[in-house]
């Protein structure tokens, strides 16, 4: 049996190692019977090994460093366009594989506009070291790494519109919180319809002009629309061959609306007060037309203007109708000292006095002859006319242009017929003296005597006076 020795007192004894050594041997120098087995790591990095007060046989021992790895946090930083993030503790274990959790990736939500890579870098912006875990963890300190994320992309559709053709899609054209500017293609793509201009401006769906977006904040594709302007077109109104220009008017009689009339737009035609024209005598403003001589159809607008050019529009006009009145007139027949007017009557009825014709301004008239009406004992002499109501006297002769801007009343004027009185003495009988017949120039409708030259004879009769047994207006032949 061995000899044991029980030191009730501490007995330090010190056993040099080398530097961060995990083995070594060592003996004891203090006396015998003492071992440590304080043999920590902690106690090496010293370069000395402290023995502590534990009872051992004397002799040789041997000691070996023990270790324990380190842990490190591993942080998931959300970065700038997302949210969450995850903290992985304890983490990573010095010298172990380290592999990226699935909570780290499942913790990120993306922000608007963005979607997450599921990919990891030490730079929020990702110019730094990509981190897809460790093998092993060489790293002596902990870690945050940041989600990267692309930005979306947005198709932007280039709709020609209602005005014209050539739609323009600019597929992924857009990229979220970049600049976006309007390809050039997009305004060569559209055509523009009769009657319309492209402006070369957009607008979206509420009406919002669209001239590009910096940066792009749409969480969604686009599509803006074609704009336009309706072409608009000169109206000129001439005043045509029977009006006139009051005011207003060009050095061409003529006046010219500038872009009057707007393509696909109601348009109706101005007044003719409107446009300060005025009617040349004897005519009346009847509608415009696009032909000066009235060809074509009268024109009130159009509803709406689908014209590609300008229009002229003349003045049409209605020449004025007159009425010319005949009247037959009549003479004064003074009879046993009481005056009576004896009046004409037509030819055609005898129980009317006058009659009517119609005169067109500016059109060939003639004058009705006098045989239109008629006076036992007179013959017509001319008519007499006057304007209504003004009283104007008026030539009766036909004419080529009627030119008087009034009705007109013509009145008959007569001329005494020569009354021929012929004395008939019953001349087959030889026994009569017949005097010669005579001409008796009296006064239809006035009082006096007749008497023939010479009374006749006749053989055993007496010559009591005459009697009118025929009448007729002509002159006896011969006489």
């Amino acid at each position: 049996m061995k000899n044991k020795i029980f030191l009730t007192s501490m007995l330090a004894i010190v056993v040099a190692c080398p530097a961060f050594a995990t083995t070594g041997t060592a003996t004891l120098v203090g006396g015998d019977g003492f071992l440590a087995s304080d043999t920590t790591e902690e106690s090496c990095k010293g370069n000395a090994l402290t023995l502590g007060n534990e009872e051992h046989s004397n002799g040789t021992f041997t000691y070996t460093a023990q270790w324990t790895p380190e842990t490190y946090v591993v942080t998931y930083n959300p970065g700038s366009h997302g949210t969450g993030g995850y903290t992985d503790t304890p983490g990573a274990t010095f010298g172990e594989n380290y592999s990226i959790p699935a909570n780290a990736n499942s913790s990120i939500t993306a922000s608007t506009g963005y979607t997450f890579n599921n990919t990891w870098n030490t730079s929020a912006n990702g110019t730094g070291t990509a981190f897809t875990g460790a093998n092993p963890w060489d790293s002596t300190s902990s870690l945050t790494v940041y989600a990267q994320y692309t930005p979306k992309t947005y198709t932007v559709t280039y709709d020609a519109g209602s005005h014209g053709t050539g739609d323009y899609v600019d597929t992924n054209g857009a990229t979220y919180d970049q600049q976006y500017n309007i390809p050039v293609e997009a305004a060569e793509s559209i055509t523009a319809d009769t009657g319309y201009t492209f402006t070369g401006s957009w607008k979206d769906g509420n009406n919002a002009d669209f001239t590009g977006m910096n940066p792009w904040n749409l969480n969604s594709d686009l599509t803006v629309y074609a704009q336009y302007t309706a072409d608009q077109y000169d109206v000129t109104y001439d005043p045509g061959l029977h009006g006139t220009c009051l005011s207003g008017c060009d050095d061409n009689g003529v006046h010219v609306y500038t872009n009057d009339a707007t393509y696909g737009q109601d348009y109706t035609a101005r007044t003719f007060a409107g446009v300060n024209f005025a009617e040349n005598q004897g005519y009346t403003f009847s509608g415009w037309t696009s032909s000066e001589n009235g060809g074509g159809e009268v024109y009130t607008g159009d509803t709406p203007w689908t014209r590609t050019g300008s229009l002229t529009l003349y003045a049409q006009y209605t020449p004025k109708t007159y009425t010319v009145t005949y009247r037959c007139g009549g003479v004064d027949v003074t009879e046993g000292g009481v005056t009576t007017t004896v009046p004409g009557v037509l030819t055609s009825d005898s129980s009317q006095n006058s009659t009517s014709d119609t005169a067109t301004y500016g059109q060939p008239y003639s004058f009705s002859s006098g045989n239109i009406c008629s006076l036992n004992g007179y013959s017509f002499r001319s008519w007499t006319c006057v304007t209504t109501p003004d009283n104007q006297a008026v030539s009766a002769s036909s004419t080529s242009s009627w030119n008087t801007d009034s009705n007109v009343t013509c009145t008959a004027s007569w001329t005494t017929n020569a009354v021929y009185l012929v004395w008939n003495t019953d001349s087959t009988d030889s026994t009569v003296t017949t005097p010669a017949a005579c001409q008796y120039n009296a006064t239809v409708g006035q009082e006096g005597s007749i008497s023939p030259i010479a009374q006749p004879t006749k053989r055993g009769h007496r010559f009591t006076g005459w009697k009118v047994t025929d009448w007729t207006a002509d002159t006896p032949s011969g006489n």
